[in-house]
Protein backbone atom coordinates (compact mmCIF):
# COMPACT_ATOMS: atom_id res chain seq x y z
CA UNK A 1 0.00 0.00 0.00
CA UNK A 2 2.98 2.30 0.49
CA UNK A 3 3.37 2.82 -3.21
CA UNK A 4 -0.31 3.40 -3.99
CA UNK A 5 -1.35 5.37 -7.05
CA UNK A 6 0.48 8.55 -7.96
CA UNK A 7 -0.99 11.42 -5.92
CA UNK A 8 -3.58 9.21 -4.15
CA UNK A 9 -2.19 10.28 -0.77
CA UNK A 10 -2.79 13.98 -1.30
CA UNK A 11 -6.09 13.42 -3.11
CA UNK A 12 -7.39 11.55 -0.04
CA UNK A 13 -6.53 14.54 2.14
CA UNK A 14 -8.67 16.89 0.15
CA UNK A 15 -12.00 15.11 -0.34
CA UNK A 16 -14.03 12.08 0.93
CA UNK A 17 -10.80 12.55 -22.34
CA UNK A 18 -8.39 9.80 -21.12
CA UNK A 19 -5.50 9.28 -23.64
CA UNK A 20 -6.00 6.49 -26.15
CA UNK A 21 -4.22 3.31 -25.03
CA UNK A 22 -0.77 3.25 -26.48
CA UNK A 23 2.04 0.81 -26.89
CA UNK A 24 4.35 1.36 -23.94
CA UNK A 25 7.30 -0.30 -25.62
CA UNK A 26 10.13 2.03 -24.77
CA UNK A 27 12.07 3.34 -27.73
CA UNK A 28 15.79 3.87 -27.35
CA UNK A 29 16.56 7.36 -26.08
CA UNK A 30 19.59 9.38 -27.11
CA UNK A 31 22.57 8.80 -24.87
CA UNK A 32 22.43 11.39 -22.09
CA UNK A 33 25.32 13.62 -21.11
CA UNK A 34 27.30 12.67 -17.99
CA UNK A 35 25.04 12.60 -14.88
CA UNK A 36 24.71 15.93 -13.14
CA UNK A 37 25.45 16.34 -9.45
CA UNK A 38 22.37 17.06 -7.33
CA UNK A 39 23.59 20.53 -6.35
CA UNK A 40 21.08 22.41 -8.55
CA UNK A 41 23.83 24.43 -10.27
CA UNK A 42 22.03 26.14 -13.13
CA UNK A 43 24.63 27.14 -15.70
CA UNK A 44 24.96 23.70 -17.26
CA UNK A 45 21.43 22.45 -16.64
CA UNK A 46 19.69 25.35 -18.35
CA UNK A 47 21.27 24.34 -21.66
CA UNK A 48 20.04 20.75 -21.41
CA UNK A 49 16.72 19.26 -22.54
CA UNK A 50 14.07 17.65 -20.32
CA UNK A 51 14.53 15.81 -18.04
CA UNK A 52 18.26 16.51 -17.62
CA UNK A 53 17.55 20.20 -17.00
CA UNK A 54 15.22 19.28 -14.12
CA UNK A 55 17.73 17.19 -12.18
CA UNK A 56 18.12 18.24 -8.56
CA UNK A 57 16.52 18.40 -5.14
CA UNK A 58 13.45 20.59 -4.77
CA UNK A 59 11.18 21.62 -1.92
CA UNK A 60 8.22 23.86 -1.16
CA UNK A 61 4.76 23.97 0.40
CA UNK A 62 1.77 22.23 -1.14
CA UNK A 63 -1.42 24.28 -0.75
CA UNK A 64 -4.69 22.36 -0.99
CA UNK A 65 -7.63 24.45 -2.16
CA UNK A 66 -11.35 23.81 -1.96
CA UNK A 67 -13.26 26.55 -3.73
CA UNK A 68 -11.60 29.87 -2.94
CA UNK A 69 -9.96 28.74 0.31
CA UNK A 70 -6.75 26.96 1.25
CA UNK A 71 -7.84 24.14 3.56
CA UNK A 72 -4.44 22.64 4.25
CA UNK A 73 -0.73 23.24 3.63
CA UNK A 74 1.87 20.48 3.82
CA UNK A 75 5.59 20.30 2.94
CA UNK A 76 6.52 18.76 -0.40
CA UNK A 77 9.93 17.51 -1.48
CA UNK A 78 11.06 16.19 -4.83
CA UNK A 79 14.23 14.53 -6.10
CA UNK A 80 14.93 14.05 -9.81
CA UNK A 81 18.10 12.11 -10.57
CA UNK A 82 19.49 9.96 -13.39
CA UNK A 83 19.44 6.19 -13.01
CA UNK A 84 21.90 3.70 -14.47
CA UNK A 85 19.50 3.11 -17.38
CA UNK A 86 19.48 5.38 -20.42
CA UNK A 87 16.38 7.57 -20.63
CA UNK A 88 15.24 6.78 -17.08
CA UNK A 89 15.23 9.05 -14.03
CA UNK A 90 14.38 8.71 -10.36
CA UNK A 91 11.18 10.73 -9.86
CA UNK A 92 10.67 10.82 -6.12
CA UNK A 93 8.10 12.95 -4.30
CA UNK A 94 7.40 13.19 -0.57
CA UNK A 95 4.33 14.87 0.92
CA UNK A 96 4.41 15.93 4.56
CA UNK A 97 7.12 15.09 7.06
CA UNK A 98 6.67 11.33 7.19
CA UNK A 99 9.02 9.09 5.24
CA UNK A 100 6.19 6.65 4.47
CA UNK A 101 4.65 9.21 2.10
CA UNK A 102 7.68 8.97 -0.19
CA UNK A 103 6.80 7.98 -3.76
CA UNK A 104 9.98 6.51 -5.31
CA UNK A 105 8.80 6.36 -8.91
CA UNK A 106 10.74 6.26 -12.17
CA UNK A 107 10.29 8.56 -15.15
CA UNK A 108 10.91 6.60 -18.36
CA UNK A 109 11.28 7.88 -21.90
CA UNK A 110 8.87 6.38 -24.44
CA UNK A 111 9.46 8.81 -27.32
CA UNK A 112 11.39 11.98 -26.45
CA UNK A 113 10.78 13.49 -29.89
CA UNK A 114 7.02 13.31 -29.34
CA UNK A 115 7.27 14.31 -25.68
CA UNK A 116 5.89 10.97 -24.49
CA UNK A 117 7.01 9.61 -21.12
CA UNK A 118 5.65 7.28 -18.46
CA UNK A 119 5.83 7.43 -14.69
CA UNK A 120 6.34 3.90 -13.38
CA UNK A 121 5.05 3.41 -9.84
CA UNK A 122 6.60 -0.08 -9.59
CA UNK A 123 3.30 -1.63 -8.47
CA UNK A 124 1.76 -2.42 -11.92
CA UNK A 125 0.52 1.20 -12.28
CA UNK A 126 1.89 3.26 -15.17
CA UNK A 127 0.94 6.91 -15.67
CA UNK A 128 1.16 8.14 -19.26
CA UNK A 129 2.71 11.62 -19.31
CA UNK A 130 3.21 14.18 -22.07
CA UNK A 131 5.62 17.11 -22.34
CA UNK A 132 4.34 20.41 -23.74
CA UNK A 133 6.57 23.51 -23.59
CA UNK A 134 8.44 22.43 -20.43
CA UNK A 135 5.24 21.18 -18.76
CA UNK A 136 4.79 17.46 -18.05
CA UNK A 137 1.08 16.60 -17.99
CA UNK A 138 -0.90 13.51 -16.96
CA UNK A 139 -4.66 12.95 -17.11
CA UNK A 140 -6.29 9.91 -15.55
CA UNK A 141 -9.12 8.56 -13.41
CA UNK A 142 -8.87 6.68 -10.11
CA UNK A 143 -11.57 5.58 -7.67
CA UNK A 144 -14.20 7.74 -9.34
CA UNK A 145 -12.04 10.87 -9.51
CA UNK A 146 -10.78 12.60 -12.66
CA UNK A 147 -7.29 14.00 -12.10
CA UNK A 148 -5.25 16.42 -14.17
CA UNK A 149 -1.66 16.62 -12.93
CA UNK A 150 1.24 18.71 -14.17
CA UNK A 151 4.82 19.64 -13.40
CA UNK A 152 6.15 22.80 -15.06
CA UNK A 153 9.73 24.09 -14.95
CA UNK A 154 9.85 27.88 -14.74
CA UNK A 155 13.45 29.11 -14.58
CA UNK A 156 14.49 28.23 -11.01
CA UNK A 157 11.16 26.75 -9.93
CA UNK A 158 9.05 23.68 -10.59
CA UNK A 159 5.32 24.28 -10.29
CA UNK A 160 3.32 21.21 -9.30
CA UNK A 161 -0.43 21.34 -9.95
CA UNK A 162 -3.32 18.93 -9.39
CA UNK A 163 -6.93 19.54 -10.41
CA UNK A 164 -9.34 16.86 -9.23
CA UNK A 165 -13.05 16.16 -9.25
CA UNK A 166 -15.65 13.51 -9.91
CA UNK A 167 -15.53 11.73 -13.25
CA UNK A 168 -19.34 11.95 -13.33
CA UNK A 169 -20.64 14.93 -15.34
CA UNK A 170 -21.96 17.87 -13.37
CA UNK A 171 -24.05 18.87 -16.38
CA UNK A 172 -24.96 17.60 -19.84
CA UNK A 173 -25.98 20.16 -22.45
CA UNK A 174 -26.37 20.33 -26.21
CA UNK A 175 -27.48 17.17 -27.96
CA UNK A 176 -30.13 18.97 -29.94
CA UNK A 177 -30.79 20.63 -33.28
CA UNK A 178 -31.01 24.40 -33.80
CA UNK A 179 -31.87 25.86 -37.21
CA UNK A 180 -31.06 22.57 -38.92
CA UNK A 181 -27.66 22.45 -37.21
CA UNK A 182 -26.86 19.41 -35.10
CA UNK A 183 -25.46 20.52 -31.75
CA UNK A 184 -23.23 17.89 -30.14
CA UNK A 185 -23.83 16.76 -26.59
CA UNK A 186 -21.32 18.22 -24.12
CA UNK A 187 -20.66 16.74 -20.69
CA UNK A 188 -18.95 19.02 -18.19
CA UNK A 189 -16.93 17.49 -15.35
CA UNK A 190 -16.61 19.24 -11.98
CA UNK A 191 -13.31 20.21 -10.37
CA UNK A 192 -13.62 20.28 -6.57
CA UNK A 193 -10.00 20.49 -5.47
CA UNK A 194 -6.83 22.24 -6.57
CA UNK A 195 -3.43 21.39 -5.14
CA UNK A 196 -0.49 23.59 -5.97
CA UNK A 197 3.14 23.81 -4.92
CA UNK A 198 6.03 25.97 -6.07
CA UNK A 199 9.22 23.98 -5.55
CA UNK A 200 12.58 25.69 -5.31
CA UNK A 201 16.11 24.29 -5.34
CA UNK A 202 17.52 22.88 -2.12
CA UNK A 203 20.90 24.49 -1.60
Amino acid sequence: MRHFLFYAFIISIAFACHPKPVDNTLTPAPAPPPPLPLDNSTELKDSLPFPQSWVGKWKGDLNIWQGTKIVRTIPMNMVIAPTDSTGQYHWTTTFGDKADTEKPYTLKTVDAEKGHYIIDEHNSIIIESYLFDNRLVSWYTVMGSLILASFEKKEEEIEFLILAGSEKPVSTTGGTKIDEEDIPEVKTMPFNVMQKAVLRPVE
